[in-house]
């Protein structure tokens, strides 16, 4: 086949002369040679190289009458060209795309396809296991590269280096570049291989690229949040059927069992890939934001490639992030940039603080105002590198907007329903400066900062007619009292709820209360701010959480879905060394009559009995409590 068509194209050139001036015999001899390219890959090597170099300095006779022929070249998977001749078939392609307009989108279309790993099936079936892991192996797919790295790292150059000098010859050719990446996005269930290869030449993408880079980060930050989502909702189901699990894993079928170890199989897939595209899209950003990197022309300031830089950043967040709940991990690559400098944090809180300020109309501005102040929360709280003194200076501009708000209310009394959705953004700032007080409120003790609190009038905010304790995340709520009653600022736990409230007028949420990602991990980790009461407060603070664990042991129910995350609570459970010593010096703890008597004669709190499981039997309550003592 390979040497028939040599013979008839003896010249590629002749071939598309006499198609183009019309000869009949030019035409028959077109259509041959556009069918002789389906079967490239099946050709010898030399068979390429001799038919493709006939073509590699002819770009300029490929005007749109030759759409055909242009088609199939830009088909040719590139692994199959050899080494020798494959920077001259990119480089007419290329050519041909800057050269001809009705040609650009499919070249570009060739070039992104090889953004992504070519990569082949590794069969598993021959393993020795047995029984349940020999059919759980068949049916995993494993796959590795076609080529070896160097000669895809080589397709990967090719691609990237062809495409910009598209754009830098066409500019208005960005759009399509823009559409056919967002389009080519791998699917979360994608190998590994191509999914990570594909973010990672996105990158070198925006790196070589700029006027195009705001658009591509918000595309791999919409793939990468879509994966997170994915793990973030299997993580909670997992704890769920945990959490009820009474056995009935024993009598699991043959089937039931390989679908649940594929299933982990697959969330280990999905992990892998997260963290690995994080810990790229860290290191990208960090070099991208960091100070130290020279502008291309020395003369001019850094100041203002920062602030575009930033700005590009702040647009992606509120475009794909700001009113998503359900995330865990991707939110930290923004964490991560303000750590990179003060300018940013600044930049950063001022720019979320906006969305509460202005003037909401409809519900999603509500919603953007309520997850900016969720952010602005776990900001304040969670962020090592923010000083106390920043701190301090948002904590009163949360409470003195509380005490406006709620001046405001009083003058309208007929608006001032409790719980409604309408207060919603006043109960997510209340709650955001309750989290960041409890959380910095050690710093504050020990720089004597405390009586400025005090004229800051909290108690005017939570005794109004909104009562706010009431409607904002439970675990919040008893965490403040606890430690408002500790530093003696204002007694609230006669207003408590006796239980959390059903439906809450806000979407609540702790945007950076964990990293579950464990290579990545060492970027945020250092970053990363404990819960550390006073010595004196973290005993009751644990009883608390042990209070919680009785509910949730007895009744298999948890708070967390509907009112709130416990997770900023969970650090106390990390610093196991210093619990150790208190319990040994309060044997209170260790004894669950004398735990119930510390715990119901605190001021507000309710007697255990008067909980919806007073009417169990003593022994399955005290069973429990073992358990968790």
């Amino acid at each position: 086949m390979a040497n028939n068509v040599k013979q008839e194209t003896i010249s590629g050139e002749t071939v598309i002369g006499a198609y183009l001036s019309g000869d009949m015999n030019g035409l028959i001899a077109y259509d041959k040679l556009c069918k002789a390219i389906d079967f490239l890959n099946q050709w010898d090597s030399q068979a390429v190289i001799d038919f493709l170099r006939q073509f590699v300095d002819i770009a300029h006779l490929f005007d749109h009458r030759c759409k055909q022929l242009v088609l199939k070249f830009v088909q040719v998977d590139w692994q199959f060209v050899p080494s020798d001749i494959r920077p001259q078939f990119v480089k007419l392609l290329r050519d041909i795309g800057v050269q001809y307009i009705c040609h650009t989108e499919s070249v570009i279309r060739c070039f992104v396809e090889h953004l992504s790993a070519k990569i082949q099936p590794l069969s598993v079936a021959n393993q020795s296991q047995e029984g349940k892991n020999n059919v759980m192996n068949k049916s995993i797919g494993m796959f590795v590269l076609c080529l070896t790295e160097e000669e895809q790292d080589n397709i990967y150059k090719l691609a990237i280096d062809g495409l910009t000098f598209i754009v830098k010859c066409f500019p208005v050719a960005t759009k399509s570049l823009v559409k056919i990446i967002r389009q080519r996005f791998p699917h979360h269930s994608a190998s590994s291989i191509r999914y990570v290869s594909y973010v990672r030449n996105l990158i070198l993408i925006c790196q070589n690229i700029t006027q195009c880079r705001e658009d591509i980060l918000s595309i791999i930050t919409d793939g990468l949040a879509q994966l997170d989502a994915v793990l973030t909702k299997a993580e909670n189901s997992s704890r769920e059927e945990d959490s009820c699990d009474d056995g009935l894993n024993v009598f699991l079928l043959d089937e039931e069992y390989e679908r649940n170890v594929n299933e982990v199989q697959d969330n280990n897939d999905k992990v892998e890939k997260l963290d690995i595209c994080m810990s790229l899209m860290f290191d990208y950003i960090g070099k991208l934001c960091s100070q130290e990197n020279s502008t291309e022309i020395d003369w001019l300031p850094s100041t203002p490639r920062q602030k575009k830089i930033l700005k590009e950043l702040l647009v992606v967040f509120e475009e794909h992030l700001l009113m998503a709940h359900g995330l865990k991990n991707i939110s930290f690559l923004w964490f991560y940039v303000c750590s990179l400098d003060t300018s940013y944090q600044k930049n950063f809180l001022s720019w979320l603080w906006s969305f509460i300020t202005r003037l909401n109309q409809t519900p999603n501005d509500w919603k953007k105002a309520q997850g900016a102040a969720c952010y602005i929360s776990s900001m304040l709280s969670r962020a090592s590198y923010i000083n106390l003194s920043t701190t301090m200076e948002w904590l009163e501009v949360l409470s003195h907007w509380c005490t406006t708000y709620v001046n405001e209310m009083v003058d309208r009394t007929t608006g001032a329903t409790a719980g409604s959705t309408r207060h919603g953004t006043f109960y997510a700032v209340f709650q955001a400066f309750l989290v960041a007080f409890c959380f910095r409120y050690r710093e504050i003790v020990q720089a004597k900062e405390v009586a400025k609190i005090h004229h800051w009038g909290l108690g005017h905010i939570v005794h109004s007619t909104l009562e706010p304790l009431s409607y904002i995340s439970h675990p919040v709520a008893l965490c403040f009292a606890t430690i408002s009653r500790s530093v003696q600022l204002v007694y609230v736990n006669h207003i408590l709820p006796a239980k959390p409230a059903e439906m809450m007028p806000f979407e609540s949420h702790f945007p950076f209360d964990s990293y579950s990602l464990k290579g990545s991990l060492s970027f945020i980790a250092p970053l990363m701010r404990k819960f550390s009461p006073l010595a004196e407060d973290a005993v009751t603070l644990k009883n608390e959480l042990l209070w919680r664990n009785i509910i949730e042991a007895v009744d298999c129910h948890n708070y967390e879905g509907n009112n709130g995350s416990w997770e900023f609570l969970d650090d106390i459970r990390r610093d196991q060394n210093e619990f150790e010593r208190l319990e040994e010096n309060n044997a209170s703890l260790k004894i669950a009559n004398e735990f119930l008597t510390v715990y119901s004669t605190s001021p507000g709190l309710k007697q255990f009995k008067t909980s919806p499981f007073s009417a169990m039997g003593s022994c399955a309550l005290y069973l429990a409590m073992s358990l968790l003592l």
